[in-house]
């Protein structure tokens, strides 16, 4: 699990140190973990939630992850990236998917 907005990811991090919650980083500083997945899950939930009320959006494909990627920037959507083993997960604020 990643948060490609890089103050996201040390939350997340900071958050995992202070409550002892067990990971280890691969690579590409992606959070790997194989036991307790629940407070990991959590610890996002805790760092997402900090930013706005949000839809938490998935797509499995790469291909999918570009369009939509390219269809929040062009419509000028702010939003945040996650990266998990299962796909890209956008993070996007409710008060930006409802018409005024």
């Amino acid at each position: 699990m990643k948060f490609e907005d890089s103050p996201l990811q040390s939350a997340l991090l900071e958050r995992l140190r202070h409550s002892g919650i067990a990971y280890k980083l691969n690579r590409d500083g992606a959070v790997v973990f194989d036991e307790d997945a629940a407070s990991v899950v959590s610890a996002a939930h805790q760092v997402r939630d900090a930013q706005c009320p949000w839809y938490f959006l998935k797509w499995k494909t790469a291909r999918e992850a570009v369009r939509y990627r390219n269809v929040l920037k062009e419509a000028d959507v702010p939003n945040f990236t996650e990266q998990h083993e299962d796909g890209t997960w956008f993070l996007v604020r409710r008060a930006d998917t409802i018409p005024s």
